[in-house]
């Protein structure tokens, strides 16, 4: 039996690649809401080219495999070429035999060789770390309200089309200001936060915050989980905007998931209890060993896993890339 060969994927080998995501990680195939997860980054993302999928092949079929998605970083204002790892994955028959560290290693390697200055990857310390892989944990928000909704002149009611210019931007005045959100052009904009993460994700929607019918601000909520992951303001945020939230997903908490810090005292001042559980583990890697940024250069993992602490920012990896 010869040993595993490894590739970049072809257009051909679309179909398997899905299948193996698919049994790889148990989510299609066991839950209908996510029929299309994998086939949308492979279809669906604007920046998608099929050589950024390394594979191994056994006996002529894929056994395992990363992605790397291509994506722009913001640090201090500048913008960092970045490779996104997504969908590490091996068949269950195959685990276990050192496939994945293979894989990574290729990985850095590419990413090198397409000058990608910073790797980033969504996942566990303890699997990634022996990659070389250096960890900054996000943070959410879970904060218990008292009861009173107050703020009975303020709505919230799904986006319609004619919303999205507004949306936008207030979402530019916030997101190009953060360290480690995504630079999004306006086309990226259109085809992959509008179309896409709406037909990916059934039950995640944009809602628009009004008050007095006037747009006041926006929300990313996921219904299902009873959760919020975007949510800006047009100008100072009123407690009540919390708390109709709240109330909008009849839940008994508000989690906010890649907050904006400057939210914080609002919500400290709003609300009872304020947690900060560690949720998805963000981590990094510097292909290039050093990254230009400013009147000086970052040279370690430390020094960049310093800049992001001291500022209290987190990642967002562009919903679940």
């Amino acid at each position: 039996m010869k040993q595993p060969q490894i590739s970049f994927l072809q257009k051909a080998d679309y179909p398997e690649m899905v299948r193996v995501c698919d049994i790889s990680f148990n989510k299609a195939v066991t839950d209908s809401a996510h029929r299309d997860f994998f086939s949308n980054y492979f279809s669906r993302d604007p920046s998608y080219a099929y050589g950024d999928t390394i594979v191994l092949k056994k006996n002529g079929r894929i056994i395992s495999a990363v992605t790397i998605l291509r994506r722009n970083i913001m640090l201090d204002g500048k913008k960092i070429p970045a490779g996104c790892i997504a969908n590490v994955c091996t068949l269950p028959e195959e685990r276990h035999k050192g496939y994945i560290r293979i894989l990574m290693e290729k990985a850095r390697e590419v990413m090198k060789e397409k000058n990608f200055r910073i790797g980033f990857l969504l996942g566990r310390p303890e699997i990634y770390e022996k990659f070389g892989w250096k960890n900054i944990t996000g943070k959410s928000i879970e904060a218990y309200g008292p009861p009173d909704t107050g703020g009975r002149n303020i709505s919230i009611r799904e986006a319609s089309g004619r919303d999205i210019p507004r949306i936008k931007t207030l979402y530019d005045a916030h997101y190009t200001r953060l360290n480690g959100f995504f630079e999004r052009t306006e086309k990226y904009w259109n085809d992959f936060l509008v179309n896409f993460r709406s037909s990916y994700l059934g039950e995640f929607g944009v809602f628009v915050i009004e008050k007095a019918l006037l747009f006041e601000g926006y929300t990313c909520m996921d219904k299902k989980s009873k959760s919020i992951h975007e949510i800006f303001f047009r100008g100072k945020p009123e407690n009540s905007y919390f708390h109709a939230a709240r109330e909008f997903l009849k839940a008994d908490s508000l989690k906010l998931h890649y907050y904006d810090p400057l939210y914080i005292p609002e919500m400290e001042k709003g609300f009872g209890k304020i947690t900060y559980p560690e949720i998805n583990h963000k981590m990094f890697i510097l292909p290039q060993g050093r990254i230009s940024s400013g009147d000086a250069d970052i040279t370690s993992e430390k020094q960049l896993q310093e800049i992001f602490r001291a500022k209290n920012y987190t990642f967002s990896l562009c919903d679940k890339f």
